[in-house]
């Protein structure tokens, strides 16, 4: 059984929350939707004005639809790192952040913080994604175990993190 000890952070939980907004199916939809509609609502009010009824005035509908498709992104990221501090915040009031332990063996693996313990077994895990700052073994679509690289106190992080994978892939997981 191989175990790692470390700590999860705020800061941890916001990188996480960042890193899945920028790579997470959902949210790749949601932008190309609030772009699409973003894009006809900004055309249909410079319609409504009037701005069209001269040729310069394509022009600026064209504009202001490229204006919003600047805005969208940096506005979207904006909103999901504010929503990424409140849940974070209350997170570490509840105390699921601190100091928390990963064993895993070939049934699964277990997370222990202060105030809980979780056992998941393999075929409950669908991916396992390894990014330079951290480790996320995937359990449905939005929802993620992290393993920080840097906040590891006890414990080889990439041995760790290899034999998940081992174990993750003889119980028939994926990646």
């Amino acid at each position: 059984m191989e175990t790692l000890r470390y700590s999860l952070r705020p800061d941890d939980c916001i990188a996480v929350a960042e890193y899945h907004a920028a790579h997470g199916r959902r949210h790749r939809w949601s932008f190309l939707f609030n772009a699409v509609i973003g894009s006809a609502a900004v055309g249909l009010v410079c319609v409504a004005l009037g701005v069209t009824r001269r040729p310069v005035g394509w022009l600026a509908v064209g504009v202001a639809i490229v204006a919003w498709l600047l805005y969208l992104p940096w506005r979207l990221r904006a909103g999901n790192r504010r929503h990424a501090r409140r849940v974070c915040a209350e997170a570490e009031r509840n105390g699921r952040l601190g100091p928390q332990e990963m064993a895993a063996d070939a049934e699964g693996f277990t997370l222990r913080t202060g105030r809980a313990e979780v056992r998941m077994r393999w075929p409950a895990v669908d991916r396992i994604v390894t990014t330079p700052e951290f480790t996320l073994l995937y359990v449905g679509g939005d929802n993620a175990f992290a393993i920080p690289r840097a906040r590891v106190v006890e414990g080889d992080y990439d041995a760790f993190v290899e034999r998940c994978r081992e174990l993750h892939a003889a119980a028939g997981g994926g990646t």
